[in-house]
């Protein structure tokens, strides 16, 4: 492989930026809904507080575009920050941290990270609907047709809102943000071991849940990376089936 397909363009750092933005606006903002302080549960959240939002937007004013909604949920969403400045200071300080004690745990997935960062769509389904769409939540002048008309808009929001500093589809956002639901993955599995009295084997648990999660050829494919929804969909699931596990044990 040509080591020149790995660098990504301007529109591509665009994107992961606009991602980034809406990744972390909606964790935070999930982080004040919830009070939990598992990544998977207050991102979905969030996620989920943008998704009833924009699809307000997107039934009632379907000849306005989208991104004015974006816009305005942007800003109402700042703004609830800065009312719990305090909570979410204290969240940024934490996430910093934890970012400065996992070095190791960065530094071994970032060559995944580099590869996967220009990743563009593939698949018959990502050209007939899963794209389509989201050109049409961009630009709602785009003329739909077969089986996009009948599928919901959820997993278009994530191409749509990685548009905010582009304003067109650039096709890196789902791998972006399939990558990052490998890392919830891996919070949840870690959350669940971190207790173990194993410690004199913690390294090499961890070491081995790295792997697990993000070198695995059962999940590493490039289908995980596409536009296809049912990575997005397994893993809220699994983030939601963990918490009703753990909320039935709190309550016995």
């Amino acid at each position: 492989m040509k080591l020149i397909y790995l660098i990504p363009n301007l529109f591509e750092f665009l994107t992961f930026i606009s991602l980034l933005v809406f990744l972390v606006i909606n964790t935070f903002l999930g982080k004040i809904v919830t009070k939990t302080n598992s990544i998977g549960v207050n991102f979905f959240t969030g996620y989920s507080i943008c998704f009833i939002f924009l699809l307000f937007g997107y039934i009632l004013f379907n000849s306005v575009k989208l991104i004015y909604f974006y816009y305005g949920y942007l800003l109402i969403s700042i703004l609830i920050l800065i009312y719990f400045y305090q909570s979410v200071k204290k969240n940024f300080i934490s996430s910093i941290q934890f970012i400065k004690n996992n070095l190791l745990f960065i530094i071994i997935i970032l060559p995944l990270f580099i590869i996967i960062f220009n990743h563009k769509a593939v698949g018959w389904d990502s050209f007939t609907h899963w794209m389509p769409m989201a050109q049409k939540l961009i630009n709602p002048s785009v003329k739909m047709e077969g089986h996009g008309l009948y599928y919901p808009i959820a997993s278009g929001i994530i191409p749509f809102a990685s548009s905010l500093f582009t304003g067109k589809l650039i096709e890196n956002s789902y791998s972006i943000y399939n990558f990052f639901l490998l890392i919830l993955i891996f919070n949840l599995f870690f959350n669940e071991i971190k207790n173990f009295k194993f410690k004199n084997y913690k390294i090499f648990i961890n070491l081995f849940l790295i792997i697990y999660v993000f070198y695995n050829p059962g999940i590493l494919n490039k289908f995980t990376f596409s536009s296809y929804a049912d990575f997005s969909l397994g893993v809220a699931l699994l983030v939601l089936i963990r918490e009703l596990i753990h909320f039935r044990y709190r309550l016995k």
